[in-house]
């Protein structure tokens, strides 16, 4: 039980201080890919937030080497946190993937219905809480009770539940939820491997009636 809170609170307990010993961790395995990059091109505070995002979805951070060199290309380009991970978890698709798939290398998932994922892509905003989906409330409740109702009908196929979405949406799409809907995995189609057959249960629609 345990080890199943902190498993669940990772992000939450993972401290400056844990970010610094870690950075000195690799410093002595893989010392390229500290040097100039942690501090002056990436900053630690950013890449605190990074790995504390990692962790909220139960992303191992085990390969820091990838996600370092996924920084050190990616920040001059933005500062912004909640993109910067959507970029390394693009990097880590190869674990990600073999997270998802099952004993037969498939991935069985539900979708969004193109209208859906193209209105909430158009509600995602840049805040300074990061990347938000802003849609009105009764919106935002239909949405919520249509994802439980594909988790509980997942979970009862025996198949987990991973909602499958574009990239654009995937991160402000997983903080809207996150509060609301448990044991939910929401990836991106940019997290997944070419080679993994997909195949979609059902999809989701704010159009659907309760």
């Amino acid at each position: 039980h345990l080890t199943e809170v902190i498993k669940n609170h990772a992000a939450e307990l993972f401290t400056r201080q844990d970010v610094k010993n870690l950075v000195e961790r690799v410093r002595m395995e893989a010392p390229a890919a500290v040097e100039d990059v942690v501090g002056e091109v990436v900053p630690l505070s950013t890449l605190q937030k990074v790995l504390q995002n990692l962790l909220s979805e139960q992303v191992s951070i085990r390969d820091m080497v990838t996600i370092l060199e996924t920084l050190a290309e990616y920040t001059p380009q933005t500062t912004d946190a909640d993109v910067l991970t959507e970029y390394v978890r693009m990097a880590l698709r190869r674990q990600i993937t073999a997270d998802c798939v099952d004993d037969r290398k498939k991935m069985t998932v539900f979708t969004l219905d193109p209208h859906t994922e193209k209105f909430l892509g158009e509600n995602v905003q840049s805040t300074k809480q990061g990347l938000m989906l802003v849609i009105p409330p009764e919106t935002g409740e239909r949405l919520t009770n249509q994802v439980k109702n594909a988790v509980e009908a997942m979970s009862r196929e025996g198949y987990s539940p991973i909602l499958l979405v574009g990239p654009n949406v995937r991160m402000a799409l997983h903080k809207y939820l996150r509060g609301s809907v448990k044991g939910l995995v929401i990836v991106s189609y940019s997290e997944i491997l070419p080679t993994v057959e997909v195949y979609s249960k059902l999809a989701v629609s704010v159009n659907d009636a309760d």
